[in-house]
């Protein structure tokens, strides 16, 4: 009777502890709340949500077929995130999204003549284009994820230059007041559609300059504090997606759902006569001879821009713009902009909507896994929201 009494008594208290300790828990998940108040976006088309659309006054990228300036056929992993983070944590995060299709990681202008780098982006003008008007708070999330037109769509080789493009930015954001940085690596170049079937000969090449990159990057990473600047390995997620394709729900991982251009060709015809569309090397100083940018040209000057050799010639873009020729009869011209087309029907099982960037089913995986690294690394269980 005594030793049934003291059973008795144990497994009350056993009981007492794990319903407190059930208790403390649902306590914590409902105070959670993350550690931050916005995430500040600075990258390129991968994750751009129409800030070159609107900056190329709806030219680049088409939509249709592109998904509402996007460049992707539905909304990409940064629509997803804060549609999660939404749905978790009531808007308690305000997104500001400064990446936009075709910037660079580090800056050409200098470097080179070539007319493009006056008009694309590169981090340190989208650092100081966010600078003008907003300022970095203490509770910001700064997310870095660029290089990949550095290597793929210009061909520069020199993965110096972008390290000290990312770390230089680093730095500035941290000195500007944001306590947070979040840098992505890039998934291997050469597993791209565009790498496999349009420059095959340089396969090998793209490959070592990825893992390069990646290689320099984790070790920028580590000089700096772990507290303050962290590394998001996207390349390791993006290669266990390629290596498990039909557990994600991917049967074409080689090839593009969509094989034209940025350009949709009825909407060409609709706001230009095909006698105005003369391919033309063209180039537009300001009053003081300096270079406009391209928020400053009107519709047909950045028509004529996109049309210039210099963009023609960028190999992500080439199958995008007519040739540079210039057409006397209206019918060759018509025929040199099937630039672009309808929308496929149906891209279900495609890891890639064009040659380069993903559908937006992959871009939903990668949401989700970003996401939960975001939980993991910058929630406060203390904090209420």
């Amino acid at each position: 009777m005594i030793l049934f009494t003291c059973s008795f008594k144990n497994n009350i208290k056993l009981i007492k502890y794990l319903l407190g300790c059930f208790l403390l828990l649902i306590s914590y998940s409902t105070q959670a709340g993350l550690s931050i108040e916005r995430i500040i976006i600075f990258g390129d088309s991968l994750s751009d949500t129409g800030k070159m659309y609107q900056k190329s006054k709806g030219w680049l990228p088409s939509s249709p077929p592109y998904h509402e300036g996007r460049f992707s056929d539905g909304p990409i992993w940064v629509d997803f995130l804060k549609e999660k983070i939404k749905e978790k944590y009531s808007s308690q995060v305000t997104i500001i999204n400064e990446a936009e299709g075709g910037a660079t990681a580090a800056a050409y202008e200098k470097e080179s003549w070539n007319p493009t780098y006056q008009v694309i982006n590169n981090l340190d003008f989208e650092f100081n284009q966010y600078t003008k008007e907003n300022q970095f708070r203490s509770n910001d999330l700064v997310i870095i994820w660029a290089g990949a037109n550095d290597y793929m769509t210009n061909g520069w080789r020199d993965s110096d230059s972008v390290m000290l493009a990312i770390d230089q930015l680093i730095t500035k954001v941290l000195l500007a007041g944001a306590n947070n940085v979040l840098v992505f690596n890039l998934p291997l170049l050469s597993t791209t559609p565009f790498a496999i079937h349009h420059e095959p000969e340089k396969l090998n090449e793209l490959k070592e300059i990825t893992e390069e990159h990646n290689k320099k990057l984790r070790r920028l990473i580590k000089t700096r504090s772990y507290k303050h600047v962290r590394l998001y390995d996207i390349a390791y997620e993006f290669s266990n997606i390629m290596k498990t394709p039909t557990y994600y729900g991917f049967h074409h991982i080689d090839q593009a759902c969509y094989k034209k251009g940025y350009i949709w060709r009825p909407f060409l015809r609709n706001h230009y006569p095909s006698q105005q569309m003369m391919a033309e090397e063209i180039t537009f100083p300001s009053e003081n001879n300096q270079p406009r940018s391209l928020d400053e040209l009107n519709a047909k000057e950045v028509y004529q821009v996109l049309m210039s050799s210099s963009l023609a010639n960028n190999p992500m873009m080439r199958d995008a713009f007519p040739s540079q020729q210039a057409y006397s009869h209206n019918r060759r011209i018509e025929q040199s902009l099937e630039l672009a087309g309808d929308k496929p029907e149906d891209c279900e099982g495609y890891l890639f909507w064009d040659k380069v960037h993903p559908t937006s089913a992959a871009h939903k995986i990668l949401a989700d896994k970003i996401f939960r690294f975001i939980q993991q690394r910058y929630v406060d269980y203390y904090s209420s929201y």
